[in-house]
């Protein structure tokens, strides 16, 4: 699972070194890159928690974790690309030309920007796309530091916290030591909760 976050955070800084006159092979194989770390690290994952579960309970587990990963993947994509639209917008505001037309849409995205700078005299819309270009560069550029320093923190942790997680010692009971079980212990306890409350009887019962 570490070496999954590693490999993500690989992906993102190799994004961090595509320029404007980049070839596009260069920024299809950062993310082909990244993409193949995040599998690696959310099917162990996986396999992790849904492990520790007992089978009665692996529905409830599956679909905690599958709601999670959804959560956490638009939550990442949010803040990577507000993080990038701000470093844009800020760097558009210093290196657009005064007098521009429409300069509101220059500087909210590189769409905009083309799509005025189509309407703009020659060395105008070059001066446009050329600024454009290099803000909307930065922005992807942080985002990317900022998203592969978060994936070799995550990475320290797997490797120092679940190393070992899952194994058992001489029998065919889940170790004590295991790691999951916690996750799985505060699933069964929600899940719990809630069916509890729906039919009026029961109280959770520990799984460890």
């Amino acid at each position: 699972m570490g070496g999954g976050f590693l490999v993500f955070a690989r992906g993102f800084l190799w994004l961090t070194q595509v320029r404007t006159d980049s070839a596009l092979w260069c920024t299809l194989a950062g993310a082909c890159v990244h993409a193949g770390g995040p599998v690696a690290a959310m099917t162990l994952g996986n396999e992790l928690a849904l492990g520790a579960a007992p089978p009665e309970r692996a529905a409830p587990a599956a679909t905690v974790l599958e709601s999670g990963q959804e959560l956490g993947g638009a939550l990442g994509m949010a803040i990577l690309g507000s993080i990038g639209a701000a470093v844009y917008s800020r760097d558009m505001a210093d290196a657009l030309p005064p007098g521009v037309p429409h300069a509101d849409a220059v500087r909210e995205t590189l769409g905009g920007a083309t799509a005025v700078a189509d309407r703009l005299p020659a060395r105008t819309a070059d001066t446009v796309l050329t600024a454009a270009r290099d803000a909307f560069t930065h922005g992807m550029g942080l985002a990317a530091v900022g998203t592969a320093v978060v994936m070799a923190g995550a990475s320290l942790f797997s490797l120092s916290l679940l190393r070992g997680a899952g194994k058992t010692k001489g029998s065919t009971e889940p170790s004590a030591e295991s790691k999951p079980a916690a996750l799985v212990q505060i699933i069964y306890m929600i899940d719990f909760k809630g069916s509890a409350a729906r039919m009026g009887r029961g109280s959770p019962k520990p799984l460890l």
